[in-house]
């Protein structure tokens, strides 16, 4: 209720954060902290992922499924290829990656520009013997190579799939 946001200060507050187990009530809740308190920037979690769009849409500035953070750390832990996320960009919607290239790869020796890669990936360091070079398309991969890539979300398991 607005009583109940008035009296634990959030009038005060420059973010205001809803994590009730109801999203309905997050929504409500950060739309009068913004409608009524004039907080700049409003948080709430989604506990249906499917809820995180229209969250947005109906003015919460940032919406959070805990959800899907779990899927996708649960997802990243179990991975055969031996992919680890370094950070995510734009809310999940791009990764910097890093990957060990596997003994007996498939590729050995292929040049970055043969591999067919997905459209939105790049390729941004490799790593050799303790040496890190900013690869090009003729740069030839090896097993053992370290990578660090820019990979948005769709293309992810394509690249994955590249380097099995």
């Amino acid at each position: 209720t607005v009583e109940a946001l008035a009296q634990v200060g959030t009038g005060k507050a420059d973010v205001f954060v809803a994590v009730t187990g109801k999203d309905e009530s997050n929504i409500v809740a950060c739309e009068i902290a913004k409608r009524k308190f004039n907080v700049k920037k409003t948080i709430a979690r989604a506990n249906n992922p499917k809820n995180v769009e229209m969250m947005r849409l109906l003015g919460v500035d940032i919406a959070v499924s805990t959800t899907k953070l779990i899927a996708e750390l649960i997802e990243s832990e179990v991975d055969t290829v031996g992919l680890k996320m370094l950070a995510t960009l734009n809310r999940g919607q791009a990764a910097i990656v890093d990957l060990e290239i596997a003994a007996g790869w498939k590729h050995q020796g292929t040049k970055i520009a043969e591999l067919h890669l997905p459209e939105n990936c790049i390729i941004v360091a490799v790593s050799r013997f303790d040496n890190v070079e900013i690869p090009r398309g003729n740069t030839a991969l090896f097993s053992g190579d370290h990578i660090i890539a820019v990979v948005d979300e769709q293309s992810r398991k394509s690249f994955e799939k590249v380097f099995k």
